[in-house]
């Protein structure tokens, strides 16, 4: 889903600026903690169309005169986000429900941003977003994940924690909320849901694997791209379009130290030194 963004790794931060409805999007988010490891991934998908040709990684260092983890202001959320201590969120699109979270005072998309400078798990970030209605995500939810384990997908006007029976949760383009898992009908969900049901241990290559057969490339949508996160040890798996043959590794501790940055994701990947081979079996 393309909501006005970049995409933080506390940041690091991907991005484009337009706002879409479900319609135009099918992204897949995932969710795992397993066997110590704990990691988030994501496809980007969207429409081909001439204002998404552009797609940023933005890292912001910690606002050490305000003693927080987070980034500067910023009129929009971003995409997809990573905080220093491992909090991670992404977004999917949605059909439109207008149901507010009655008494809360109105936020905004900066109040998304303000989540990573202030929390750090996602108890602290479901109870931040909580305390406020967001209109602006009528048309999504947020999948919520931390470097402890924990998950959660937040709607405008609900939560959905994992279930206690499971160590990951799915995201994709139906409402989590109201939505009985024998009443899901979309493929991606349903892919990933079966191969980490399966599985007894989950590697980033899996979360690579799941993300390359959920990946679009047809009916005019694309996966613009794909990230796997290790929130654990702050590192970030890059690829664009849809070339797990080519992906790249960032450390969110390391790009921090090189201060605030915003770069064109398709370069950084065509310039990077080093690439990784997650295009599947040979």
């Amino acid at each position: 889903m393309q909501i006005p963004r970049s995409f933080p790794f506390k940041a690091a931060i991907l991005g484009t600026s337009i706002l879409l409805t479900a319609g135009a999007s099918a992204c897949t988010i995932i969710f795992a903690f397993r066997g110590g490891s704990v990691f988030a991934a994501g496809n980007e998908d969207e429409v081909i169309r001439p204002q998404l040709a552009s797609h940023y990684v933005r890292f912001e260092p910690a606002n050490k005169e305000k003693g927080t983890l987070g980034y500067k202001n910023n009129p929009f959320s971003d995409e997809s986000a990573m905080n220093e201590a491992g909090l991670f969120y992404d977004f999917n699109a949605l059909e439109p429900l207008q149901t507010p979270r009655e008494g809360k005072p109105k936020g905004s998309f900066s109040t998304i941003n303000q989540m990573l400078v202030k929390c750090k798990t996602v108890a602290e970030a479901v109870s931040f977003l909580e305390s406020v209605d967001l209109p602006q995500i009528s048309g999504a939810q947020l999948l919520i994940g931390d470097a402890t384990g924990a998950s959660a997908i937040v709607e405008r006007h609900a939560t959905t924690w994992r279930a206690k029976n499971q160590d990951f949760q799915i995201g994709t383009n139906f409402r989590t909320s109201t939505t009985p898992e024998s009443k899901i009908t979309c493929e991606r969900f349903k892919l990933c849901n079966a191969t980490l049901s399966a599985k007894q241990s989950v590697s980033l290559i899996d979360m690579a694997a799941m993300l390359r057969k959920t990946a679009a490339a047809a009916h005019g949508i694309r996966t613009w791209y794909s990230l796997v996160c290790d929130l654990k040890k702050g590192d970030v798996y890059l690829s664009v379009k849809g070339d797990f043959s080519k992906t790249i590794k960032l450390n969110l501790q390391t790009e921090l130290k090189m201060g605030s940055r915003r770069l064109d994701m398709e370069e950084l990947v065509a310039t990077a030194k080093t690439h990784l081979d997650w295009g599947g079996p040979k």
